[in-house]
């Protein structure tokens, strides 16, 4: 028999390591991702964007709302409306063609720019009217 010394093994501390490394990068990005503006809704509301006020500007927004009564406007292309959460009321101006879907009253997405006072959209999404009536 030698005397030689026993080989300690690296392996088991490096696998712990790397464990440890990998379950860290995760919960990382899990707490970055949920404090993302846009990680817990598909949009904001206009009340939402009218308290960021000029902090809001020169960034893109998905903006939830109902179309107000007798807003629309037609300029050629162009279309002016005005969106409401039933307070804070939001101009939205777009060159986007219409979902047919759009008219006054109706629940609207809008994406696009926010200047400060307008949202300039690129795309807007209406939702559709639903044909369920519940049973009297």
């Amino acid at each position: 028999m030698t005397d030689q010394p026993l080989a300690v093994s690296r392996r088991p501390t490096k696998l712990v390591v790397g464990a440890v490394v990998i379950v860290a990068v995760v919960a990382g990005l899990i707490v970055w991702a949920m404090n993302r503006s846009d990680a817990t809704s598909f949009f904001v509301t206009t009340s939402q964007v009218a308290r960021l006020g000029p902090a809001a500007a020169d960034h893109e927004y998905r903006v939830g709302g109902r179309v107000m009564a007798g807003s629309v406007r037609h300029h050629g292309v162009r279309t002016t409306f005005r969106l409401t959460d039933g307070r804070d009321p939001l101009t939205v101006t777009t060159r986007a063609a219409l979902p047919d879907t759009f008219k006054a009253g109706a629940s609207v997405i809008a994406q696009g720019t926010y200047s400060g006072h307008v949202l300039r959209a690129d795309q807007v999404l209406a939702k559709c009217p639903s044909k369920f009536k519940p049973k009297d």
